[in-house]
């Protein structure tokens, strides 16, 4: 039950980041000149990533980082949010978090907030997370006992109906 107090601070953190993003904007004063129309056309976004894709991009963020694991089945059917942790033998370091969170940079994300409890990400309709705990010594001792820190990515988003 412990291994979901990671899983459950990046889905926080997701969730805080959706409500966060919806502020309201500030009413400003029209402008006086109407803009000149623009003989370019704004640049296409990018194609909405699958829900594999994401997963591949968490994957990806936290190579080399530590063991691998794939929380996605543990998550309610049908929700369309994706989970991964990385459980590494050493302590993490802000270090660690910066390469995952360029890896993920890399791969199309756009960085959103960071705070001391983890980074916001962004791919089209898909908002992410990145955190980093040390794993108390009562939770190692049961049952994490070699590792030391995890790093928890997950991202919540718009799947299709199947």
């Amino acid at each position: 039950m412990r291994q979901f107090g990671f899983l459950a601070v990046a889905a926080v953190m997701a969730v805080a980041v959706v409500t966060g993003c919806s502020t309201a904007g500030t009413p400003s004063a029209p402008s006086t000149k109407p803009s000149p129309p623009s003989s370019t056309k704004p640049p296409s976004a990018p194609p909405a990533k699958t829900r594999a894709e994401v997963i591949a991009d968490l994957r990806a963020a936290g190579e080399g980082l530590g063991a691998y694991t794939d929380l996605t089945p543990r998550l309610l059917p049908g929700a369309c949010m994706v989970t991964s942790r990385r459980l590494s033998r050493r302590t993490l370091t802000t270090r660690d978090v910066r390469l995952a969170a360029e890896r993920l940079q890399q791969r199309g994300w756009k960085l959103g907030r960071t705070k001391p409890e983890g980074i916001s990400f962004t791919s089209g309709v898909w908002l992410a997370a990145l955190a980093m705990a040390t794993i108390p010594d009562d939770v190692r001792a049961t049952k994490l006992a070699p590792y030391k820190a995890g790093l928890v990515l997950t991202a919540m988003g718009k799947c299709p109906r199947q």
